[in-house]
């Protein structure tokens, strides 16, 4: 699907995020050709920076709303979660950081599962 380009502004809004991917793909598929004119590849530039800007922003928007479950059976926001320590600001739960064997992201190994 084509952007539309107004006042030097790109409209990506009815793009995914797969579409938006696979565009960038054509987009850099085409600034590879060495035979390609200046102006067509100056305007291919600027408008990826724009469509990468934008899938950048839809993907965080995606993770932000993704949550993970601690290991003490609560959950918290996925890129906020620290591993175990029950601090999330919500003034519940409380540890170590370090509960049972979690790494620094909070991973357990098979013989350290928190709920086993």
């Amino acid at each position: 699907m084509a952007a539309k380009k107004t006042e030097n502004k790109f409209d990506f809004s009815a793009l995914s995020i797969e579409d938006g991917l696979k565009e960038l793909d054509e987009i850099t598929a085409k600034m590879q050709d060495p035979n390609l004119p200046l102006e067509e590849a100056f305007a291919l530039y600027e408008k990826g920076t724009a469509l990468l800007s934008y899938v950048n922003g839809k993907v965080e928007s995606v993770e932000a709303k993704v949550r993970v479950l601690k290991g003490d059976g609560t959950t918290a926001p996925f890129g906020n979660y620290d591993g175990g320590s029950g601090d999330d600001g919500s003034g519940e739960g409380g540890g170590s950081g370090s509960a049972g064997g979690a790494d620094p992201n909070g991973f357990y190994g098979d013989d350290e599962l928190p709920f086993a």
